[in-house]
């Protein structure tokens, strides 16, 4: 299925935004054991794509000192024009 990847990703963003909104906190993992996982819990013909962890955020308060204060600081975003680019690469598109 080549639009397989494609499906799971959007899929992923929709659980993302759906745990979010529910005070949720999710965590994707590329480095898992993927053979394991497949020994152990996937039916024979699945391939793992992904791992996500999810739960309740912890308390901050019981992280090591530089985890905490990373964690309390404010989120910092790319601007979009170093991200989506127009009619060349790294040259910013028009709307954004």
């Amino acid at each position: 299925n080549l639009s397989a990847p494609r499906d799971l990703g959007a899929a992923e963003e929709n659980m993302f935004l759906q745990a979010y909104a529910a005070g949720l906190v999710m965590h994707q993992m590329a480095g898992f054991d993927r053979e394991r996982l497949k020994r152990e819990l996937l039916p024979d013909g699945f391939e793992p794509g992904t791992m996500i962890a999810i739960g309740y955020p912890g308390d901050p308060d019981a992280l090591p000192e530089k985890q905490r204060e990373r964690e309390r600081q404010p989120r910092r975003r790319r601007p979009l024009s170093e991200l989506v680019f127009g009619s060349a690469w790294s040259e910013p598109a028009s709307f954004v």
